[in-house]
């Protein structure tokens, strides 16, 4: 992952990378991931840890963000979700397992299939691709919370009444069911 962060980062030279994490809170933890970085290729000059934040903090320190890169092979749930309600859309990569298509699961549930990448060379590709479009990311970000607002991703009246039906007809086919002998 920090290498395909790093191929991104040198054709693309004026951008640096955000990383957060309790890790980082600390000089300890903030030197060990900059040598991990830095044997990828990653100057640590172009990046800028965070440790913890209040919720407030962390949901406003999206606005320091253009593009969020997903992590992989294990994406960031939570993370893409509130990246897209705060207006950051996210490049993700589709893995072969259940966890690792879990961002491509919530980048299509929220209408962005073309965020998606299918392998590490193609992440870095979008990800060059959808930034140096300026003027098509700006409206996009502007747009974002309302058009994910509205899509099945955070449609939770939708979710509830699929997810009350599922169970219902789990209860109705597990009690119409002869007795076990």
């Amino acid at each position: 992952m920090l290498q395909t962060w790093a191929a991104v980062l040198k054709e693309s030279p004026s951008a640096r990378l955000r990383v957060q994490s309790d890790s980082l809170a600390d000089a300890a933890g903030r030197g060990a991931f900059e040598q991990r970085a830095s044997a990828c290729g990653i100057d640590p000059a172009r990046l800028d840890l965070h440790g913890s934040e209040s919720r407030t903090q962390y949901l406003a320190s999206h606005g320091q963000v253009d593009i969020l890169l997903d992590s992989f092979p294990f994406p960031g749930g939570t993370t893409t979700c509130e990246a897209l309600w705060m207006g950051v859309p996210t490049v993700t990569l589709s893995g072969m397992t259940l966890v690792a298509r879990q961002g491509a699961s919530l980048l299509s549930a929220a209408g962005l299939g073309d965020w998606i990448s299918n392998s590490a060379a193609d992440y870095v590709r979008l990800a060059l691709t959808k930034a140096a479009d300026i003027e098509a990311l700006a409206i996009l970000r502007q747009q974002l919370r309302a058009r994910v607002s509205c899509s099945p991703l955070f449609n939770a009246p939708r979710f509830a009444a699929n997810l009350e039906q599922a169970l219902f007809s789990m209860w109705e086919s597990r009690t119409s069911m002869p007795p076990a002998v």
